[in-house]
């Protein structure tokens, strides 16, 4: 292909041949198998260092499944990437503990690990070096993108249900199960990612519109031109260089308005999540107890599981400050796992949980001063709200919402024993609380996250920079 740019005419090779001849001839005559895998040529996989003819293969595929109505209204088209090419992902990947180490975290009752784990002897047997000390568990890697294209997704609908690679595998288990009666299983799949990951059935809904949106498919010519050009441009100027002083303040205060301003604004609609968490701590007997629970609204045919992370901000055992615990909560089975408060290293205790779809919690207070305050969904009239339950007398506590004006702070006086419901539905369903004590200057809680009650509702207001504080 021969084009011209600022420089002069260049030359750029673009295939001779159709890369879907047998799947557009398959489509054409009706004549598709159950499942279909279009695996990208190099050339054609999106990868920076080939990004041509990435968007036009994508592109090209659904327009070839669309173009028939009678096709399109009984396909699932599922697009995901092998890896992430190195793109920063600042989400830590969720990874089980080793089974039979109490110190690496807690799994529920039945859920083996030791396949998602490289042990020491592993390592050694696989390097010849007797004296390797490393370990580690396999778990989930960084995020890539996943597109699902069909009539029951329609929408521009976000989800952030946990998922792998093996997801796709676990959702045609049951697609062909449904289509075949056969009971297909995929025995390399572990129990550790069968629980934690979902089956991808979240992502679908009741058909309400059987409408072809009318979309321009990518004009490859024009699309490698574009790309191939770019080379011929200047290096971007239009950056935001921030001075060491500036990045103190944003530490302190967050980012300004000029900085916001890069990130598009807007939200989107969210599916349903198929878990609601709950997650709280307490600490007595010289112990610091956190109990996790994953509840689920909506009866499903899977064994529901949610994976998270504890980190230590303090030095606990063996080991200095970020030492972290890993742990897998199946549905309706609370899961506790204890800290022993002669292990932490000085007075304060301040524990990092992180589990999906942003859901947070921060604990910290002194190791001899206990408190007992438990945050937990609400689930009555159909609000979509937070239960404060405030169980010892003695304490009087001051909470504030950090982000979503959905309530002025307030306090609970020391005589106060009792529940307050909180409503979120002004930020649809997102919280974000802290918890501080007048008394006790060193105890701070926070809770954030997201209310799963079964129903679809809308994306994080703050990330989409939509908050309204009036």
């Amino acid at each position: 292909m021969v084009y011209e740019d600022s420089q002069g005419k260049q030359e750029v090779d673009v295939p001779a041949g159709d890369v879907f001849y047998q799947f557009r001839k398959d489509v054409k005559e009706k004549n598709l198998p159950t499942v279909s895998w279009l695996v990208a040529p190099c050339r054609f996989s999106d990868h920076p260092g080939s990004p041509w003819y990435g968007a036009w293969y994508v592109s090209e595929a659904l327009d070839i499944l669309t173009k028939d109505p009678e096709v399109w209204e009984k396909t699932i088209f599922i697009l995901t990437y092998d890896e992430n090419d190195g793109y920063f992902d600042h989400i830590s990947p969720f990874v089980p503990p080793l089974e039979g180490n109490k110190d690496s975290g807690k799994t529920a009752v039945g859920i083996q690990t030791a396949d998602e784990y490289v042990t020491k002897e592993q390592e050694r047997g696989r390097t010849g070096k007797t004296d390797s000390e490393l370990e580690s568990p396999i778990g989930l890697g960084f995020r890539v993108p996943l597109v699902i294209a069909s009539p029951w997704s329609k929408g521009g609908w976000v989800n952030s249900e946990v998922f792998d690679h093996t997801s796709c595998l676990q959702f045609l288990e049951q697609f062909l199960l449904q289509k075949t009666g056969k009971d297909i299983k995929e025995t390399n799949i572990s129990s550790w990612r069968r629980l934690v990951c979902g089956d991808l059935n979240s992502v679908f809904r009741k058909v309400t519109d059987t409408s072809l949106d009318s979309l321009v498919p990518v004009n490859r010519d024009q699309y490698v031109e574009r790309i191939h050009s770019a080379r011929a441009k200047k290096l971007p100027t239009e950056f935001v260089q921030i001075a060491p002083s500036e990045l103190d303040q944003i530490r302190k205060k967050g980012l300004p308005t000029s900085i916001k301003a890069i990130q598009e604004k807007g939200i989107k609609p969210a599916c349903a999540l198929p878990y609601a968490l709950e997650v709280n701590a307490e600490l007595e007997h010289n112990s610091f107890e956190i109990t996790f629970e994953t509840k689920v609204p909506v009866k499903s045919k899977k064994k529901i599981g949610v994976p998270f992370q504890v980190r230590s901000q303090m030095a606990y055992g063996k080991v200095s400050a970020g030492q972290v615990w890993n742990f897998a909560v199946k549905e309706n089975e609370p899961l506790r796992y204890a800290w022993h408060m002669d292990q932490l290293k000085g007075d304060s205790i301040e524990m990092e949980l992180h589990g999906p779809n942003g859901f947070f919690r921060m604990f910290k207070l002194h190791k001899e001063k206990p408190h007992a305050i438990i945050v937990k969904q609400y689930n009555k009239k159909n609000k979509i709200a937070l239960e404060l339950k405030k169980i010892n007398k003695g304490h009087s506590y001051l909470i504030k919402d950090r982000n979503y004006g959905c309530f002025e702070p307030f306090s609970l006086d020391q005589s106060f024993s009792g529940t307050k419901i909180l409503d979120f539905s002004k930020s649809h369903g997102c919280y974000d609380l802290e918890i501080t004590c007048k008394e006790d200057p060193e105890f701070c809680f926070v809770f954030a996250g997201h209310i799963e009650n079964g129903m679809p509702i809308k994306t994080d207001p703050l990330m989409g920079d939509v908050i309204n504080h009036s």
